[in-house]
């Protein structure tokens, strides 16, 4: 019995919250890559209370008394999933509440300014309030960690809760090197933005008066990659095909520094190994028949 639950925390619930913290910790946003993975685990945050057995299952009530935090997820949970209104009270009454923010803190040293970018999932609820839903996620996890924990199902170290930005010092060094905000052709697209800057004094951020104040941006179209693949036939001599990097493959090549990108090459040649090697049949065939031709002419 016990084993259902715990393969269902770690496989489901426990991997869905690590799938949430690879998007939440990339340096691109625009097309709601954080939003999403947090949005899917939440529901599986919710829904585990599901999976446990009936005699050891904790009440709702329970549940929100020690993890305040779980009503924000039911929220989020049902907005997902209902476009009706529901008829009894809500935290959240519309998905369109569940945003994507990029925050752009401004800090400054002896060489000026400089700034952190950090995207969070904040939630507007009915009781006018704005949640933070990374916070709630995590504390969600630690919550059913040490539940199941002090069950003896499994064992359980804590999952580090995200700071908030700007709620302490980071220097030039440690700063993200850049967060590039993507868009596709065809498709509304809608960012959330919050100016912030560190106040030394204080030891937190506070909002920028952005009245008044001009940003300029740049929109540009990734440039299209493809690698070459070159091998040596023992009687052709040197064969050369180029493969041409789809859409997703060719924008993830782009984000990336120069030092990562022979991996990211290696990584593509096993994945589009049946393809490459179709590509050099048919230029080994090609170049077999232009033999032929130019023989028979002689």
């Amino acid at each position: 019995m016990f084993d259902d639950v715990r393969s269902t925390f770690v496989h489901n619930v426990v991997a869905t919250y690590d799938e949430y913290v690879a998007q939440r910790d990339i340096d691109h946003a625009g097309r709601d890559q954080h939003l999403r993975s947090a949005v899917s685990s939440a529901i599986a945050l919710y829904h585990f209370r599901e999976h446990i057995p009936g005699t050891l299952r904790p009440a709702y009530k329970i549940i929100v008394q020690k993890c305040p935090e779980y009503l924000l997820l039911r929220g989020v949970t049902n907005a997902g999933k209902h476009k009706i209104p529901r008829q009894e009270p809500v935290l959240v009454s519309d998905a369109k509440d569940i945003l994507e923010r990029l925050v752009l803190v401004q800090y400054d040293d002896e060489n000026g300014d400089y700034f952190h970018a950090q995207t969070v999932i904040n939630v507007r609820c009915t009781d006018n309030t704005l949640r933070n839903l990374d916070a709630a996620l995590t504390r969600t996890l630690n919550y059913w960690g040490k539940f199941l924990y002090s069950a003896g199902i499994l064992k359980y170290t804590d999952r580090p809760e995200l700071p908030a930005p700007g709620s302490f010092y980071i220097p030039r060094a440690n700063a993200s090197r850049r967060l590039n905000l993507e868009a596709a052709r065809g498709l509304n697209f809608k960012q959330h933005i919050q100016f912030l800057k560190f106040d030394n004094s204080l030891g937190r951020a506070v909002p920028i008066d952005i009245e008044g104040m001009q940003s300029e941006g740049h929109v540009y179209k990734a440039q299209e990659h493809f690698f070459d693949v070159k091998m040596t036939h023992p009687q052709i001599g040197e064969v050369i095909v180029s493969l041409p990097l789809t859409g997703p493959e060719n924008l993830e090549y782009h984000l990336l520094h120069p030092d990562e990108r022979g991996a990211f090459v290696e990584k593509l040649a096993k994945d589009h190994h049946d393809e490459i090697v179709k590509m050099i049949e048919r230029e080994l065939k090609r170049r077999d028949e232009n033999n032929e031709d130019t023989a028979s002419q002689r």
